[in-house]
């Protein structure tokens, strides 16, 4: 009997294991109609949303240096994730004009969205701010 159940549990500790490393292939044209990608936050890249969290000093190495937010809140549910990462205004530097200067150690609430690898700003974003963009051309 014994000789039974070690087989049954290593047989579904195999399952386990095994299937867990199935990679799905997406393609890069359709990935909106069969995926959806998300960012460490779990909103579409790009998507402005709210967080709450503490401001510390980030890994002085890499893209991470300077101002991180430890996130602990998004969009009003809270996460037991560890997700940390770097903040940056837009225009200027924290601390200068009409940006605030921001404390390490103190909790804010921001209104962000998560990049991801490409180059510009979100048209939401700009929207929520009262910029106007002026394009010519088209």
């Amino acid at each position: 009997m014994k000789r039974l159940q070690t087989v049954l549990v290593l047989m579904l500790i195999s399952i386990v294991c095994f299937t867990q490393d199935k990679r799905i292939p997406v393609q890069i044209n359709k990935q909106d109609t069969w995926f959806k990608i998300v960012g460490q936050l779990g909103e579409k890249y790009g998507t402005t949303i709210t967080v709450t969290g503490i401001i510390v000093e980030g890994d002085s190495k890499g893209y991470a240096d300077g101002p991180n937010l430890l996130v602990q809140i998004i969009n009003d549910k809270p996460t037991q994730l560890p997700i940390q990462i770097p903040v940056s205004p837009y225009f200027g530097e924290f601390g200068e004009g009409l940006i605030p200067k921001i404390k390490k150690g103190f909790t804010y609430r921001l209104r962000v969205y998560e990049t991801g690898e490409y180059v510009g700003v979100p048209s939401d974003a700009y929207e929520e701010a009262g910029i106007t963009l002026q394009t010519s051309g088209f």
